[in-house]
């Protein structure tokens, strides 16, 4: 399957291919954790890994909200579009979606945030919810595309 990623609208958050060496936090993510690892609620399966970018907020702002979308190709020529949205403004108390000088992990089932996944590490708990797996089955070209960045103080990448 031909993987391929745009590059993010502003020059101040990087999108990147995962790699292990680089991103060394996520690894535990993509690999089989044992029964008591307080990341087992975290894991992906390891083909997910081939799949996952990583976005690195370098800006000395938080990303208050984020759209991205799944470009799949099917064998068929056939094009099927999958948008994420998330901001953190529709909870009861602010969160922001990407701290200043943070990190996330983007694949097409979960996204993670390196923080939360030390947070864990260290004992901290969490709340969170699946949407499940698309089925790959019969792509040939998957791409995650930026569409919105907002910062906190209200800039605006498209």
């Amino acid at each position: 399957m031909e993987f391929t990623f745009s590059p993010s609208p502003s020059l101040e958050v990087v999108v990147s291919r995962y790699d292990s060496a680089l991103f060394p936090r996520f690894r535990a993510i993509f690999e089989s954790p044992s029964t008591d690892s307080p990341l087992r609620f975290l894991a992906q399966p390891p083909e997910e890994a081939d799949r996952a970018v990583v976005m690195e907020n370098r800006a000395d702002k938080d990303v208050t909200a984020l759209r991205y979308r799944w470009m799949m190709t099917f064998e068929d020529g056939n094009v099927r579009k999958r948008t994420v949205s998330s901001d953190g403004y529709m909870v009861d108390v602010y969160h922001p979606v990407l701290k200043a000088e943070d990190c996330k992990s983007i694949c097409p089932s979960m996204t993670v945030e390196e923080s939360f996944v030390e947070h864990v590490l260290r004992g901290g708990g969490g709340i969170g919810g699946g949407s499940g797996r698309d089925s790959l089955v019969g792509v040939t070209s998957l791409r995650p595309d930026i569409d919105m960045l907002l910062f906190a103080d209200g800039e605006i990448a498209l």
